[in-house]
């Protein structure tokens, strides 16, 4: 299967008592997917749906991809210290 994002509708089978094989098979999605996001997600062996959203929004900021690299920081603070305008960065 392809990876795919979870929605809210795995929340609701998992209230419901399903096993991750079926909401897998439900939602079209690996059984090991629905697993790392309830273990990624609970907290003392309870999975609280009403917490994951802002986990998840913490964790996709943190992303690497969303970092800058030191290099790009240094370079920015040494143009502000050198006063340079926006037209200095213009190709």
């Amino acid at each position: 299967m392809s990876y795919k994002q979870l929605n809210e509708g795995h929340e609701a089978y998992l209230c419901e008592g399903f096993s991750y094989r079926e909401i897998g098979k439900r939602l079209k999605v690996s059984h090991s997917t629905i697993s790392r996001e309830v273990s990624r997600n609970s907290t003392r062996s309870h999975y609280l749906p009403d917490v994951v959203h802002s986990k998840a929004c913490k964790r996709k900021h943190l992303a690497a991809k969303y970092s800058m690299p030191a290099l790009t920081i240094a370079f920015v603070e040494f143009g502000f210290e050198q006063k340079w305008t926006q037209s200095r960065f213009r190709v």
